[in-house]
């Protein structure tokens, strides 16, 4: 049957399978439950109608180019949550709430926001979220966020962290880049009675890398917080100010995001947390040895878009692999120890070697 503006759909309207090429706006009515929409298409608002809606329909929206989305607001968490990588990667897409749709706020790794302001949260699995421009963090922004435990500062600016913006959350850690926001953040908490969230200075590598370390079983532990954009090999160390080797214990969400001059990835017998995207879009990168002989956990779309990798080879004897944290395409080798265990991403996935 034909809908609005000739949109083709099902028979019972539930589904539009065609959508014109030189439509602009696209209405969703509250009986739609999936939309198709053509690669290339002119879309450049998309209206999700019902307030009473208790599901999100079903869109494509990978497709789309410069779009406004505009939900009703208790759908917010589900479009984010079920479509986090498309509205990360895609080009231009803002969102806007139906009860102010005037407001169109920007997403990335499960954070909307608008240009000052860190609105929300949603809950993708990433333990990691790093703050990259807004610098009000409103109340409520983490409710219903169970993953999320370190937030991590970006720039050296002033930051206003409203009262219950971290009440129904789990963050337990800020990361920030000097003492005077380290006070600052420390009175704010205090005052909003928050007695939970650490806040811990960041240590700069001399190669401009940038890092924090506590203690973990009364030792140092040590995670990357984002490598040196210049590096073509990674040996699982970063120099210290005073020149020092800084062993690495884990690597953070989105830790070389990016780097298109990384080549090989050496990670030492320290390096047991490998985060979501920790590697993504590492274009050049071409192989990956995991040093742990004992265990390593490696979270979601840790090297999503690495289109040359050619092997990652682990030596963990106990791996826990998102299924979703490995290359597509064909083309990379993954290889694991003989009588090594773990989840099914690294159990069906690897194949066996005898280490040396």
């Amino acid at each position: 049957s034909i809908a609005q503006d000739r949109v083709l759909a099902s028979k019972d309207g539930a589904q539009y399978l065609g959508v014109p090429m030189n439509m602009d706006k696209l209405l969703v009515p509250d009986n739609v439950t999936n939309v198709t929409l053509q690669e290339g298409n002119d879309v450049h608002q998309i209206v999700v109608e019902g307030d009473d809606r208790d599901s999100l329909p079903q869109i494509n929206f990978e497709t789309l180019n410069q779009c406004n989305i505009v939900v009703p607001d208790n759908l917010l968490p589900s479009l984010i949550e079920e479509n986090s990588a498309a509205l990360t990667f895609g080009n231009g897409n803002t969102i806007s709430l139906a009860s102010n749709p005037s407001e169109q706020l920007s997403t990335s790794y499960g954070m909307v926001y608008s240009q000052d302001e860190l609105k929300y949260v949603a809950d993708i699995g990433i333990d990691t979220v790093k703050i990259d421009g807004p610098h009000t963090i409103k109340s409520g922004c983490f409710k219903g966020n169970d993953s999320v435990s370190t937030l991590v500062l970006t720039d050296d600016a002033s930051y206003t962290f409203e009262a219950g913006c971290f009440e129904g959350g789990n963050v337990s850690r800020i990361i920030c880049l000097t003492t005077s926001q380290k006070t600052s953040i420390e009175q704010q908490l205090s005052a909003a009675g928050v007695s939970n969230v650490q806040v811990v200075v960041s240590g700069k590598g001399a190669d401009g890398s940038s890092y924090f370390t506590e203690k973990r079983n009364g030792k140092p532990y040590t995670t990357l917080l984002a490598a040196s954009p210049e590096a073509t090999v990674f040996m699982g160390v970063v120099k210290g100010t005073d020149g020092s080797d800084v062993p690495i214990d884990a690597i953070s969400s989105q830790a070389f995001d990016g780097s298109a001059n990384l080549r090989w990835a050496i990670l030492g017998e320290s390096v047991s947390f490998i985060g979501s995207d920790a590697f993504v879009g590492c274009e050049n990168l071409q192989g990956v040895l995991i040093g742990n002989t004992s265990s390593v956990t490696v979270e979601s779309g840790a090297f999503s878009s690495c289109e040359s990798l050619r092997y990652i080879a682990s030596r963990a004897m106990h791996a826990d692999f998102a299924l979703n944290s490995l290359p597509t395409g064909g083309g990379c080798d993954l290889y694991r120890p003989t009588g090594s265990s773990g989840s099914d991403g690294y159990v069906n996935n690897f194949q066996y070697f005898t280490p040396e």
